[in-house]
């Protein structure tokens, strides 16, 4: 498939990086050439199967009359080929964030109520999208996280914000497995719903996360992992970021709060997640010293 990508972000990059071998993609960006290892679209005679949508809302809404980013471009495209399969990546922002004590379950049937000014946007982003292009596919993506984007790359870099803040339910997406289900959407394999949650299967609050980390971690200290002792010893550890074999942080002993994303068609889009949780994504972190090929920052 040629694949045309609006945005240069680290999703549309990891894509065109580490999905390159049956497809060609292409990039619309306001940082046009700012990456030499990335095509731009500069020949509209390109013929173009698919589009995909990477960028997020204004922080602060133009007053003129919004139309979607590179409408132009794209509504060229579309009366050229009206079947190219148009993609717009969201946000699970759009569902309250705050579940008040009781932590709630969404799925693409409930109805999105954004409590957040991020939220509000990306729902209003979604309904501007579809005003223009009314076949678009919305996915709504959780935390997507990755090679050089993850709470353990914050932790590896000296960044110790996230023990912080709580003990907070995050539902999250490996960007191999968001990449993986918006290609199989473009190929117009598995369920032909117009919105899917890119979510991955285990939604898990900090304290479950940082107890899996923490594990891990003092195995390290222990000498069990030893391949990786020189390399973490240069950024984590030293830190003073486990203390008694115990991370630091506020996370152990707080309540749960927040929500859980769920998909009712992932599983069958993707047939086995490459990442199937963040044990399985957080490990493969920590184990591959340079990251995974193509990986971006």
């Amino acid at each position: 498939m040629n694949i045309l990508i609006l945005g240069a972000s680290y999703t549309g990059r990891y894509i065109a990086v580490n999905f390159s071998n049956e497809n060609k993609f292409y990039f619309l960006s306001r940082r046009q050439g700012h990456f030499s290892e990335l095509s731009y679209y500069v020949d509209p005679n390109i013929h173009i199967d698919c589009i995909i949508n990477t960028i997020p809302p204004l922080s602060s809404p133009s007053s003129r009359k919004r139309e979607p980013p590179y409408h132009p471009q794209v509504s060229s495209l579309l009366e050229k080929n009206p079947s190219i399969v148009y993609l717009y990546i969201s946000s699970t922002a759009v569902f309250p964030s705050d579940s008040q004590g009781e932590i709630k379950s969404y799925v693409e049937s409930d109805y999105p109520r954004p409590d957040t000014t991020r939220g509000k946007r990306r729902l209003e982003e979604e309904e501007m999208i579809l005003s223009f292009y009314p076949k678009a596919r919305i996915i709504r993506s959780a935390g997507i996280y990755g090679p050089g984007r993850s709470v353990v790359s914050q932790l590896l870099s000296g960044n110790f914000s996230r023990i912080f803040i709580g003990n907070r339910i995050v539902s999250r997406i490996h960007v191999c497995d968001l990449a993986r289900i918006l290609l199989t959407v473009a190929r117009r394999r598995g369920t032909p719903h117009p919105l899917i949650h890119a979510v991955d299967e285990l939604p898990a609050p900090y304290k479950e996360v940082f107890l899996w980390l923490e594990g891990y971690l003092v195995g390290i200290q222990n000498g069990l992992q030893n391949s990786l002792q020189n390399s973490l010893n240069e950024g984590l550890l030293p830190q003073g970021l486990l203390s008694k074999g115990r991370l630091e942080g506020n996370w152990r002993d707080e309540p749960v709060k927040g929500r859980m994303i769920r998909s009712l068609y992932v599983k069958d889009l993707l047939g086995k997640y490459s990442f199937p949780t963040f044990r399985e994504g957080f490990f493969d972190i920590l184990s591959k010293k340079d990251g995974h090929k193509g990986s971006v920052t």
